[in-house]
C-alpha cells in the first residue's frame, strides 16, 4: 500500500467512518483513471484503485447537504438523475418518500435547457394516457389500441418519472456526473445547482458540491441517498415554491 496524500484523522468522524467501510464507500476508480483535479480525496492506493479519504468525503458531504437543506427549506423540488442499475433500488426509495422527480432510464434532451417543449410533450403523453385509461380508446381497432398502449410504454420511460415536475428543480441530485455528463451541463446552462455523488473520475470544478465515494455499489449508493434523505426528513420547506402558469393551469 502506498499513501499519495496525508490525511488527518478526527475521532469524532469514526461512527460514521465504519458506515462508510460497511458499505464500501471509501472504493474508487484505478489509479489510471483517477481526474488530477481529486487526487486530495485520495490517500492511498491497492493494487491499482484508489482509496478514498472517508474524512474528506464526510467533510463534503457536510458542505453539500448545507445545500440540500436550503433547497428543501426554500420549498424546492430536487431533480435526481441515476440511470445505473447500482444506483436504482436506493433512488427509487428516496424519490417516492419525498415524491421528487426523477431519471433512471436515459436523460431527455433539453429536458432542463429547452423546459417548455419538453414539457409540452411530456402533457401530450399524460393527456393519451389519460384517455386510455378512461376507455376513449375503446372504439378503435385491437390493434389500434396495442399500437397506442405500447406507444404510451415508450412515452412512460422517458416522462414517468417527471410526470409532476411542472417547474424547473431547484436542484439537481446525480449519481456519477461523469455518467450524467449531458444533464450536469444542462444544468450549469439554466442555473440550476449540482449535487453529486462521484467517484475519482470526476472533476470537481464541473458540479456545485461534489461528494467523492464509490457510484458503482448499491450499498455506497444507499448510505449517501439515506444521509441526503435524513436532511429532507428533518427540514420543514418555510416557503412555497412559487407557481407557474402551467402549474395553475393543470390546477
Amino acid at each position: 500500500m502506498t499513501n499519495t496524500t496525508e490525511t488527518t484523522y478526527d475521532p469524532k468522524f469514526e461512527p460514521q467512518i465504519k458506515e462508510m467501510i460497511e458499505a464500501g464507500v471509501f472504493y474508487g476508480c484505478h489509479k489510471s483513471k483517477t481526474n488530477p483535479k481529486i487526487k486530495n480525496f485520495v490517500f492511498s492506493n491497492r493494487g491499482g484503485i484508489e482509496l478514498i479519504d472517508a474524512t474528506k468525503t464526510l467533510e463534503s458531504l457536510d458542505d453539500a447537504l448545507e445545500l440540500v437543506k436550503r433547497v428543501r427549506g426554500e420549498g424546492g423540488s430536487i431533480l435526481v438523475v441515476a440511470t445505473q442499475a447500482s444506483a436504482k433500488d436506493p433512488v427509487m426509495k428516496f424519490v417516492k418518500e419525498f415524491n421528487y422527480p426523477v431519471v433512471t432510464r436515459r436523460w431527455l434532451g433539453g429536458l432542463l435547457t429547452n423546459f417548455k417543449e419538453v414539457g409540452g410533450r411530456r402533457n401530450y403523453y399524460l393527456q393519451t394516457k389519460e384517455k386510455f385509461e378512461s376507455g376513449a380508446f375503446d372504439k378503435y381497432t385491437k390493434k389500434e389500441k396495442l399500437d397506442t398502449e405500447r406507444h404510451i410504454e415508450k412515452m412512460q420511460e422517458l416522462f414517468g418519472g417527471i410526470e409532476k415536475m411542472s417547474v424547473l428543480p431547484k436542484a439537481l441530485l446525480v449519481i456519477d456526473p461523469v455518467v450524467h455528463d449531458i444533464a450536469v451541463k444542462e444544468a450549469k446552462v439554466a442555473g440550476i445547482p449540482v449535487i453529486a455523488l462521484g467517484d475519482t473520475t470526476s472533476n470537481p470544478d464541473d458540479v456545485t458540491k461534489l461528494v467523492v465515494g464509490n457510484t458503482k455499489s448499491r450499498s455506497s449508493v444507499g448510505w449517501f441517498m439515506e444521509k441526503v434523505a435524513e436532511v429532507v426528513r428533518n427540514t420543514t420547506p418555510q416557503i412555497k415554491e412559487e407557481k407557474t402558469e402551467e402549474t395553475k393551469k393543470e390546477k
